[in-house]
């Protein structure tokens, strides 16, 4: 962002519920669709400026909500020029243990919010000695899954790839080949069924590790 800014583009990032800054439970989201709604409260906090193009981009889990907030045709959608998708969460590249699984199921009926380590290390978030210790030593980044978010981004990931094709906004979508997290498959799948008008998009690529 400091990078972007020192070349004249504007940038606002916002925590969704239940990470970061924001209020909530860690982890934790009631119904998944809640994550949309804080989207489009963050993209109604910005200053209006009718002439400047709006870009929206999400990493990761990010990207699976921006997608899925396309595919909702919230308002502020017809503002956008386009959308940056960085490694979406698609899909997990990870191995759930089958304990863990069948017990978030179990508990998900009465106990929502329970929370469940993640078991993400932090090496598979970056490799900048400078960032993994930052990130490290970051009281703020939730290490924690809860059972009513991995049904409820389960549900998203389904959605997603399933109307592929009525995505019609222009797409820029790197996707990271040594990523242990969101699978780049997935990430190809999708580009390859998108809507959008071929030449308004820039090809999609899993970089090398």
């Amino acid at each position: 962002m400091q990078w972007m800014a020192q070349r004249g583009v504007a940038c606002h990032a916002v925590d969704l519920r239940g990470q970061g800054k924001a209020d909530g439970k860690r982890g934790f989201v009631a119904k998944w669709d809640e994550y949309l709604k804080d989207v489009q409260a963050f993209i109604h906090s910005l200053p209006a400026n009718d002439e400047l193009p709006l870009f929206l981009l999400g990493h990761s889990h990010g990207g699976l909500v921006v997608a899925a907030a396309v595919f909702q045709h919230l308002p502020f959608v017809a503002a956008l020029r386009g959308c940056i998708l960085t490694s979406p969460y698609f899909a997990s590249r990870m191995k759930i243990p089958r304990w863990k699984i069948l017990a978030a199921n179990l508990i998900r009926p009465f106990a929502p919010w329970a929370r469940f380590s993640t078991g993400i290390q932090g090496d598979w978030l970056t490799s900048d000695p400078q960032m993994l210790d930052d990130m490290r030593r970051d009281p703020l980044y939730a290490r924690v899954a809860t059972p009513a978010w991995y049904a409820g981004h389960l549900a998203a990931q389904r959605e997603v790839m399933e109307r592929a094709n009525e995505f019609q906004l222009p797409l820029l979508l790197p996707a990271g080949g040594a990523d242990p997290i969101a699978d780049p498959i997935a990430s190809h799948e999708f580009f390859d069924h998108v809507g959008s008008p071929r030449q308004a998009i820039h090809p999609a690529r899993i970089l090398p590790p």
